[in-house]
């Protein structure tokens, strides 16, 4: 895949000591981490570890409740939009930004990719994953991106995770899923956060992209046999030693449990691969889609 260098998963036998003493390594490597910022090749720094660490007190996600209320109809249907909205998800006021293909149909079903932000999760790191990653393929081959910002900036593996079923509902309700599956990506901050809410609600997602990301527990690592039959894709910088080593420490675990994985790393990339594109990422997706 260009200049990244891909291993593949394969099946071991006798690799059971790997997974075990990977939780103790996780824990670690999780003190270290922090989040990516808007650029693209952002290294981690005190402001936004900072960033991280107040958002777990942040109690705008502490509400798990399901709204009584039907799901709404978001209103969005012009072919090529991309707006933002501010939608009403288990509490809480949640932006998210919507783009439509330019081929869009109201009430057809359409591929949709659910992408998490990296840094902060807040509406500028929203943008900026769109602009370089998700728009314009999305647009160019028939997919719907949905992009939400975390509320109050809890971190969608830090509580924002807990609203993402609901959150799902409503977007579903206004544009179907093809085969009632979402693909789901995730850049730093939000392939940790891919890794959270996909092990636990695996049957909601048809494929995971990270760039990068990982489990960011040991629990959620405990949890990683959820994904057994999803293919998970992971891309890292070789210059983002904390990052490919959670990485590489991912794809043992789901090889020890059997799963479909890949990791491309790029020489000498730093935290977001550079010369990863959009492109190269939907032709894997596209590859995903059901049927």
């Amino acid at each position: 895949m260009g200049n990244l260098r891909e291993t593949r998963l394969r099946k071991q036998r006798g690799s059971s000591s790997r997974l075990a003493a990977l939780g103790a390594l996780l824990t670690a490597i999780a003190l270290l981490v922090v989040a990516c910022g808007g650029g693209d090749e952002a290294s981690p720094t005190a402001a936004e570890e900072a960033t991280t660490a107040e958002s777990t007190t942040t109690s705008a996600a502490a509400t798990t409740e399901s709204s009584e209320a039907q799901p709404a109809v978001i209103p969005i249907t012009e072919p090529g939009a991309r707006e933002t909205v501010t939608l009403q998800i288990a509490g809480n006021e949640v932006d998210v930004t919507i783009v439509l293909p330019n081929n869009y149909a109201p009430g057809e079903p359409h591929p949709i990719l659910f992408a998490l932000p990296p840094g902060g999760q807040a509406q500028a790191q929203v943008e900026f994953g769109l602009d370089r990653f998700w728009a314009d393929e999305a647009q160019a081959r028939g997919w719907i991106v949905v992009s939400p910002a975390a509320p109050e900036g809890v971190l969608f593996f830090q509580g924002s995770e807990a609203i993402v079923p609901e959150l799902l509902d409503t977007i579903a309700a206004t544009y179907p899923p093809e085969s009632d599956v979402f693909h789901l990506a995730g850049i730093s901050n939000g392939g940790l956060s891919a890794f959270r809410i996909a092990t636990g609600s695996p049957e909601r997602f048809a494929s995971i992209v990270v760039l990068p990301g990982f489990p960011p527990t040991e629990d959620d690592l405990a949890m990683i046999d959820s994904l057994v039959e999803i293919p998970v894709h992971m891309y890292a910088g070789e210059t983002d030693t904390i990052w490919v080593e959670g990485s590489e420490r991912a794809l043992a675990a789901l090889e020890e449990v059997g799963g479909q994985a890949t990791l491309s790393i790029e020489p000498n990339g730093g935290h977001v691969p550079a010369m990863l594109t959009g492109a190269e990422l939907f032709d894997v997706l596209e590859d995903a889609r059901p049927g």
